[in-house]
């Protein structure tokens, strides 16, 4: 989970950004839970489920590209018994990626709510230099 954190969402977060709600998520619990709000432009109610929601579906992906190896004494070794047949390294590489997809579309949700809510912090930081981009999407697609 920190590394979904620590490496996923500092990376589409800026770092005073991130620090701030790191440092004080009691001020941010409508960011980190998820809320309503409403859509500047349309007048509609719209909700997002959070930045604790991203995580966990960054930590889901990151789980499933390498949770069932087991460090040994000896090597990297991938679980078995008698009734499993582990997936191969492509399949994985694919639901990972997909995954990460899953992630960021519920950070477009977020990125939403802290633009049209002019959220404290997010605009003077994060609107300009770290959006996601193309390139790191890109980026996301070639671990």
């Amino acid at each position: 989970m920190l590394d979904a954190q620590y490496i996923d969402l500092q990376k589409i977060l800026c770092p005073d950004f991130y620090y701030e709600i790191t440092e004080n998520p009691d001020l941010h619990l409508d960011l980190l839970d998820g809320s309503t709000y409403t859509d500047h432009v349309s007048g509609l109610i719209r909700r997002h489920e959070g930045l604790r929601a991203v995580v966990a579906l960054f930590s889901y992906a990151r789980y499933i590209r390498w949770g069932s190896n087991v460090s040994t004494a000896y090597d990297l070794v991938q679980k078995t018994n008698e009734y499993s047949q582990p997936i191969n390294g492509r399949e994985k590489q694919i639901s990972y990626v997909e995954n990460r997809k899953i992630a960021m579309s519920y950070f477009d949700r977020v990125r939403d709510f802290l633009n049209d809510t002019n959220y404290p912090g997010w605009d003077a930081c994060c609107k300009k230099d770290y959006l996601m981009t193309e390139w790191k999407l890109n980026t996301i697609e070639k671990r």
